[in-house]
């Protein structure tokens, strides 16, 4: 790649010199790709607005003898609001960290980056909860990396349930009758009828579609516990930013 526009959202930053950053961008076009922005933090550069975390934006790059450059961009959308609320901060830095870990360099993922945006216009631009919102987010973006269990069938007798659990050893959901076994042994955690039935909704749903799944308030805590459990578990690693959270309410 010489001279290219790629359009897409500024997932991590780190200064380099006195007034150079290092930018990561998840593109429609690339996927992951890492630039240098000259001057970008010199106040009133001209980069300086569209390299700030959660920017999207169309960005001219070229490519140099050992790295690629920023040479412009025309922001699409900032997502202002979310580096002014510490808490809606929080969760989209979460959210950025998940996609940095599913985004591979040269390999494009419109449903990644689909999913990405849209929680981020949800955190800045309504009053929906944060909590759903990562729901979610970690759910799908665990189906979008290629670990979408099958949530209409029982995994052990093939019923249609209700679903009364996930069994984390088979990756699969069990229904109530084949429950009692199942705890005997493994990694089994039980469910309640509604969250596993709006975690189905979830996994069935495609792009801004999983945001529009209605969360009864009664279940929003534990489909959001098992979202995050499911994803560290297929990620092979624990998300704690938002820990932080916990310290300050």
């Amino acid at each position: 790649m010489r001279d290219a526009t790629l359009s897409g959202i500024v997932l991590r930053e780190s200064q380099f010199g006195e007034s150079d950053k290092y930018v990561t961008l998840l593109t429609h076009e690339v996927g992951l790709i890492d630039c240098m922005a000259k001057r970008a933090r010199k106040a009133g550069g001209a980069l300086a607005a569209g390299t700030q975390p959660f920017c999207y934006c169309r960005y001219t790059v070229f490519e140099g003898r050992e790295r690629t450059f920023v040479r412009g961009c025309d922001i699409t959308e900032s997502f202002y609001g979310l580096r002014n609320d510490l808490r809606k901060l929080t969760y989209s830095c979460h959210f950025a960290d998940i996609a940095m870990d599913i985004a591979q360099e040269g390999e494009p993922n419109e449903d990644l980056l689909s999913l990405l945006l849209n929680a981020l216009h949800l955190l800045d631009k309504t009053d929906r909860d944060p909590e759903a919102v990562k729901a979610a987010f970690e759910m799908r973006a665990a189906c979008v990396s290629g670990y979408r269990p099958e949530a209409g069938l029982c995994g052990l007798c093939g019923s249609k349930g209700p679903m009364r659990a996930f069994d984390f050893g088979s990756s699969a959901f069990l229904c109530g009758g084949c429950l009692g076994g199942a705890m005997a042994g493994g990694r089994v955690v039980a469910l309640t009828p509604g969250a596993a039935s709006g975690i189905a909704r979830i996994i069935g749903s495609e792009g801004k579609g999983a945001y529009g799944v209605g969360i009864p308030d009664d279940c929003l805590r534990e489909i959001s516990e098992f979202a995050h459990m499911y994803l560290c578990d297929k990620m092979e690693r624990e998300y704690g930013r938002l820990a932080f959270l916990g310290k300050i309410t």
